[in-house]
């Protein structure tokens, strides 16, 4: 499902998106506009950890589709958001972890 968002830009620029679909590389400037977004996002990690982070913190994503989102291993992801500050939620929990935890289980038994 997709949503509509209100961009303000200068006069040249909102031309240039408008030609683009002229062009016959995209077929709306709507669509050169996510591909846009999606090359930046995906050639800054820096924005990238920056946006997974934030969406993370605002709880919209899980800390699985925060490691998708910032191409990092569960560890990794895990070790970057305790850094920052912020709290890995109960419900995130690596195959790993769930793995004793379903040792202990059975230990229990």
């Amino acid at each position: 499902m997709s949503e509509v968002l209100s961009v303000t830009m200068p006069p040249l620029l909102k031309r240039e998106v408008e030609a683009v679909s002229k062009t016959g590389y995209y077929d709306s400037g709507s669509e050169f506009v996510r591909d846009a977004i999606r090359t930046l996002l995906s050639s800054r990690k820096d924005v990238r950890l920056a946006v997974a982070t934030e969406l993370y913190k605002e709880g919209i994503i899980s800390i699985g589709k925060f490691t998708e989102i910032a191409e990092l291993s569960y560890d990794e992801a895990k070790r970057l958001l305790k850094s920052r500050g912020l709290k890995i939620r109960a419900a995130s929990r690596s195959l790993s972890d769930l793995g004793k935890e379903l040792k202990a289980f059975k230990k229990r038994k």
